[in-house]
Formats: C-alpha cells, structure tokens, sequence
C-alpha cells in the first residue's frame, strides 16, 4: 500500500514517524528498502525515497534531552539492534548502492550509538 502511495503521488514526500528503538528503526528499515525475506520483490516493495520523521539519536544531544527520558534498552532491543546491524551490511554488500542515501548511514550509526549509551 505504501509503495502504490509512494509511486502515484511522486510530488509528495513520503515520511515515516517511527519509535526511535530498534523496533521502529527496523520498522522503518523494511518500508525504506524492503525485508531480506522478500530481498526477491525489493523494487516492487522499498519505497527508496522515505525519509524518517523521527527522532534521531544525534536529537538528545542537540535539544538537550536528559538521559532519564530515555528507556534503557532491553536485552530484547540489544538482540534485535544486533540483528538490524547484521543485515544492514549483508544489504549494503547485496543491493545497488544508489539506493542507500546516507539515511541508511545515519540509522546504522543511530541503532549502533543506542547500543553503546543505554546498555
């Protein structure tokens, strides 16, 4: 549904306001460039020009957000960080590269950050 949106209405952004967790980042992840379980379908699934409406870790420092604000990560979220960084680099060594804009940069810097600061 969103690739159809994305792909009939190419004047308007297409945004995703996700939780800035490893489950939103990987929520996020799959609209943007597609799951490795459906990687076969990718140009009829990604949607390569959403941008993430989100906080961003570099956020909390530039807004001043105290640390209490934040939810410590699970060993849940630690596993699934792991997880999302695992593939981003299988994906970044399978697909075009013209595809991955510095967002796919930035939210593998942002889950990586998140593991170091709220473990």
């Amino acid at each position: 549904m969103v690739k159809y949106l994305a792909v009939q209405n190419q004047d308007i952004p297409i945004l995703a306001l996700v939780d800035h967790d490893p489950h939103g980042l990987e929520i996020y992840s799959v609209y943007k460039w597609g799951s490795q379980a459906q990687s076969f379908d990718q140009a009829n699934l990604a949607v390569f020009r959403m941008e993430l409406a989100g906080l961003r870790y570099r956020d909390r420092t530039e807004f001043a957000i105290p640390a209490v604000m934040y939810n410590p990560l699970t060993q849940w979220d630690r596993g699934k960080a792991l997880s999302i960084l695992r593939i981003s680099q299988v994906r970044l060594r399978e697909y075009d590269m013209n595809q991955f804009s510095g967002d796919s940069q930035h939210v593998r810097q942002d889950i990586a950050t998140s593991l170091r600061h709220y473990m």
